[in-house]
């Protein structure tokens, strides 16, 4: 429940409390039940119900400013994240668009004209940082004296650079 709710929700209460109060004294008095002191016509009787009605401004004051620092600390929160996704956002970097690459090196040409390697690339461009090892195919090419056969081979549709293959598969 929102405190807005609990807030209306306790005012009413306090106000109600208030108003069968007083009518309780009317009619207990009414019927003879309480002693002259209690007469609703009394002075005295204005002054009680004043101090009621003052302490339900009191209590209903205090529930306000409760409500307020709740809301302030929720607000303090809100601003605190926001901070801390753009901090994050400024942070992030993306590759997007088309990439101009090189159909038999794989190189990439940068916006100054320059043709660059991938990994420096992809390393300039993003977050992404690059660990060199070989594919099972170009270990087999490269040194197959040394290729074992419990190494994991390439999906099928691709060769060692990565891109289809014309056979329709691999070795």
């Amino acid at each position: 429940m929102k405190t807005e709710h609990r807030i209306v929700i306790l005012s009413v209460a306090l106000a109600l409390s208030l108003w069968l109060f007083d009518a309780l004294l009317h009619r207990l008095f009414a019927q003879g039940m309480l002693p002259a002191v209690w007469d609703p016509a009394r002075p005295e009787h204005d002054i009680l119900i004043r101090s009621l009605a003052a302490a339900y401004v009191l209590i209903f004051g205090a529930v306000i400013a409760v409500t307020v620092s709740q809301r302030r600390k929720v607000e303090k929160e809100r601003e605190e994240l926001i901070l801390r996704l753009q901090d994050a956002l400024a942070h992030v970097k993306t590759l997007s668009g088309l990439l101009p690459i090189c159909a038999n090196c794989k190189r990439i040409r940068d916006d100054q004209g320059y043709w660059r390697n991938v990994e420096a690339y992809v390393r300039d461009h993003s977050e992404a940082e690059f660990t060199h090892g070989l594919c099972p195919e170009c270990a087999r090419k490269l040194y197959p004296e040394y290729a074992g056969e419990g190494q994991t081979p390439c999906r099928e549709g691709e060769s060692a650079g990565g891109g289809s293959t014309r056979e329709g598969g691999s070795a």
